[in-house]
């Protein structure tokens, strides 16, 4: 079903981008901030699909004032379940080392998201 055109995404179309663009190759990865230079975690991959402008302060890039968390604004717009989450994700990329094609498959096939609510606050 093809969304009207004025209308603000779902969730589960923010999620499937988010998705996508962990497949695209278009990102670097990078561990322990949300962008490195060029580069960027799987959360910093998020803030972009959101269209978060990151700022850059000194040597650090911030999205929402964070340096390394997701900013509650893309939390909530992409309606991840709890706290846990985020914690895991950054896991995965930052001591795990998964590749971003192993965290869109965990995203895919896994418990992150609240399933309740599909539409964006």
């Amino acid at each position: 079903m093809q969304e009207p055109v004025n209308a603000a995404p779902t969730r589960a179309t923010l999620r499937a981008n988010w998705i996508a663009a962990l497949r695209s190759g278009k990102y670097k990865q990078c561990k322990g901030k949300l962008k490195v230079g060029d580069s960027y975690c799987c959360l910093g991959v998020a803030c972009e699909v959101l269209g978060i402008v990151p700022v850059q302060i000194d040597n650090e890039w911030l999205y929402e004032s964070e340096v390394a968390e997701l900013p509650t604004s893309a939390f909530k717009a992409l309606g991840l379940r709890d706290d846990e989450v985020c914690q895991r994700l950054m896991t995965m990329n930052d001591t795990d080392g998964k590749s971003f094609h192993q965290i869109a498959d965990a995203l895919e096939n896994g418990d992150y998201f609240d399933r309740e609510s599909e539409e964006v606050d």
